[in-house]
């Protein structure tokens, strides 16, 4: 029998702050495309920036944003093209640490292991003779 393996997907939101009440749906990037992604994003030039959102917008899978008029901007390259740099770096920092977090889930049930016995320091206790001035 095989597996068949599914991207997970995370749903990003936002509590408080400047993006209260957002929510965006994006789905998790194989861990070779990850370390691409990690570089892309901290780099400074406009082709980096440019690849970062086309590799976000495949994987994005919706999100409830309006535009100024209360219409749903849609979640396409387009859409993530026509946010502020300020959206646009809250979701790819909150997306890249929800694939980088470690599950709170991993170590429960493991109990710590025996503390050792301190080391024993074995000291010379035999009086050191001056050595003669010359």
């Amino acid at each position: 029998m095989a597996y068949t393996r599914k991207s997970t997907v995370y749903t990003l939101a936002w509590e408080d702050g400047d993006y209260a009440g957002l929510e965006v749906k994006v789905s998790s990037i194989p861990v070779g495309e990850l370390a691409e992604v990690l570089e892309l994003s901290q780099s400074a030039d406009a082709a980096s920036a440019l690849e970062l959102i086309a590799r976000l917008a495949g994987k994005l899978k919706g999100w409830n944003i309006q535009d100024d008029d209360g219409n749903p901007v849609p979640a396409t390259l387009e859409g993530l093209k026509s946010l502020d740099l300020g959206e646009m770096g809250e979701i790819v920092a909150k997306w890249v640490a929800a694939m980088t977090k470690v599950s709170d889930e991993l170590g429960k049930g493991s109990t710590p292991g025996e503390t050792p016995p301190p080391a024993e320091v074995s000291l010379p206790m035999e009086v050191l003779s001056a050595s003669p001035k010359s």
